[in-house]
């Protein structure tokens, strides 16, 4: 682990800086990588995040970057004195056999000749957190101001990334978690969650049981592995089951699995999966009944059946559904957020009719990437998402982020069929025992306030797009 010094890592910023290089901000990525990965604890953790999450490793990145999901410095523990109970225990491995930014994992047995796991939180991640926190927010600021128009948004990203370690840092919550979710999977034919031994655990330590499994962030780096069979192996049935129960959960669950990247997946020898990792919980979205809206548009974009005007509007319900009500409710004949879906749509079609780009997107699956793309850019739908909602959309990110690591790395062209599968799995599920109807049109915005959130809203889309606003203005004859 190397200590950082903020004087080094400006110089070396700048150094890239003056160099005359195609690319530089490959080179800046590459220069953050380095830095996050040799300081190790929460500054790799923060490094997992940019890589799964927000597109940081795209151009530069080769396999073996893909090391920091399964490859992390060890650091001493003298695991026993982190033990309640220690006459419970059999033997205790004192090296361990995972090991993550925040904690290590080791392998005992108990009396009765269970296996477990000790998942010991590291010394040094509990007596730095808020110092190491604080330094990495002064990176942060170094990485915005040198990639200021980066797809990344360092400051953003940071933020949620510290209250989300804060979390992950609680062992009484994660504790809390693994209960909800054993039980809540006990019956599942191919979801495993492992058993916690609370009476074992404290603030330090989480003894749960032992999963004989592989994690997908090994396959990654693991040229021996034989991808060409993937589609006739368990692989991507596996993989399927995983984003399919995170789709699935969203739709009819009180909570989501918040953390589902590469190191968290563990693929059983019987087909099944087992989770780990629940330090990270996201709560169901406001609507669940919009939520499956949403997906169910996006699944029959990708079956060519809708078009980007059912997804748009299935967003604004989903993922804002009050400023939507309330711009519906107060101008709505025909609703507000129907006509701009209409004329986006059209809009669309023909920005992106002759665009490259859109072409190999949506053959190869990644529609809601070009989607986004299309929406940031002509500015027009940037309202503020609800937290609850957000914190779902990262975790669903999250899953995607971990497919197009692993497909784009060994089986680019399997990406479509898994995330088409992973949607037909948690519709299929949801339509045979019926889909909540919980959708309210209520909104707390009064009639003033949603005068003022149309003003703003037209006003966006005026000084973005002029002849996008006359479209709108004749579609509302205002």
């Amino acid at each position: 682990m190397k200590k950082i010094s903020i004087g080094h890592i400006l110089l070396s910023f700048f150094k890239i800086h003056c160099q005359d290089i195609p690319h530089k901000d490959w080179a800046y990525k590459r220069k953050i990588y380095e830095i996050l990965r040799g300081a190790g604890g929460v500054y790799i953790k923060f490094l997992q995040v940019l890589a799964v999450s927000h597109k940081f490793m795209d151009g530069w990145s080769t396999i073996k970057d893909y090391e920091v999901f399964n490859q992390v410095d060890e650091e001493f523990i003298d695991v026993k004195k982190y033990l309640l109970h220690q006459e419970q225990y059999k033997s205790i491995d004192t090296i361990p056999f995972a090991k993550g930014s925040f904690a290590q994992v080791y392998k005992a047995t108990l009396l009765n000749d269970k296996k477990v796991v000790l998942k010991v939180l590291r010394p040094s991640v509990y007596n730095n957190l808020d110092k190491d926190l604080k330094k990495l927010h002064v990176l942060v600021k170094i990485f915005k101001y040198f990639l200021p128009d980066s797809i990344v948004d360092y400051e953003d990203a940071f933020i949620e990334f510290a209250r989300n370690t804060k979390m992950e840092t609680d062992y009484e919550n994660e504790i809390a978690n693994i209960k909800y979710f054993a039980n809540y999977y006990k019956n599942h034919p191919s979801v495993i969650v492992p058993k916690v031994y609370d009476y074992l655990c404290s603030s330090t330590i989480i003894v749960e049981e032992y999963m004989d499994g592989v994690a997908l962030a090994d396959l990654i780096t693991n040229k021996d592995i034989d991808f060409s069979l993937a589609e006739q192996s368990n692989l991507w049935k596996q993989i399927v089951i995983v984003g399919g129960e995170a789709l699935r959960t969203a739709m009819v669950s009180d909570y989501v699995y918040g953390d589902p990247h590469l190191g968290n997946i563990l693929l059983l020898n019987d087909g099944k999966v087992a989770l780990v990792d629940f330090g990270l919980v996201a709560k169901k979205p406001i609507s669940q009944e919009a939520f499956y809206l949403w997906v169910k548009a996006y699944y029959d974009i990708l079956l060519g059946k809708n078009t980007f005007e059912g997804l748009l509007k299935t967003t604004c319900m989903c993922f804002c559904p009050d400023i939507t009500n309330a711009l519906n409710k107060y101008f709505g004949t025909p609703d507000l957020i129907s006509s701009l879906a209409s004329i986006l749509n059209q809009d669309a079609k023909e920005a992106l009719q002759n665009n490259d780009k859109a072409a190999y997107i949506t053959q190869n699956g990644h529609l809601l990437s070009l989607f986004l793309d299309y929406v940031n850019s002509t500015k027009a739908l940037r309202l503020k998402l609800d937290m609850q909602n957000y914190q779902l959309l990262k975790a669903m990110q999250a899953f995607i982020g971990s497919v197009t690591i692993l497909t784009h790395q060994k089986f680019e062209e399997a990406y479509v069929s898994i995330m088409l599968a992973s949607m037909k799995y948690a519709l299929d599920e949801v339509e045979n025992k019926g889909v909540v109807h919980d959708y309210s049109l209520k909104t707390s915005y009064s009639k003033n306030e949603s005068y003022e959130l149309l003003i703003g809203f037209l006003t966006n889309i005026a000084n973005s797009d002029e002849s996008l606003f006359d479209k709108i203005m004749e579609r509302m004859c205002l």
